[in-house]
């Protein structure tokens, strides 16, 4: 709970004699109202992670590519800093790219062919819009996703 506001962990279970050996406790705070209020809000950091997971949920109800019954294929993106790994089922595939680092980068362009994607690629987590490519390098924002599927994918 509070994950989908940016809920910080609580550690105040460690005094409580009845909780204080049971760790999972320090990701069940008390529920702040006052932030939840503020979900709505783009401008605040809750409603930003709100509407940001709300955003991500109705782009994976969109696409079957994520079904479990899909091979998983981990990809060296050789950027320390960007996860990759291709989701492929017999409609297509997801090439899945993530900078967990707080500064832009980029990965090798033809990353998106390694991963079997046919042609053009497009975003599904920015409506459909191709990635930003400069110099042969796709470009990732700080602490950003990809969802990366070929023009003729679902």
């Amino acid at each position: 709970m509070g994950d989908e506001l940016g809920l910080t962990n609580d550690d105040s279970y460690r005094r409580d004699p009845l909780r204080a050996g049971d760790n999972r406790w320090l990701n069940r705070p008390r529920m702040d109202w006052e932030l939840a209020r503020e979900r709505h809000d783009e401008r605040s950091v809750a409603g930003r992670i709100f509407l940001g997971l709300q955003r991500l949920i109705e782009a994976r109800r969109g696409t079957s590519l994520f079904h479990g019954f899909g091979l998983f294929q981990p990809l060296w993106s050789h950027n320390e800093h960007v996860l990759g790994y291709a989701r492929k089922r017999p409609e297509g595939t997801v090439l899945v790219l993530a900078n967990f680092e707080e500064s832009a980068q980029s990965i090798e362009a033809a990353m998106t062919r390694h991963a079997g994607l046919p042609g053009e690629t497009h975003d599904l987590l920015a409506g459909g819009a191709p990635p930003p490519v400069r110099d042969g390098r796709l470009q990732l924002e700080p602490l950003s996703c990809r969802w990366l599927v070929g023009s003729s994918e679902p």
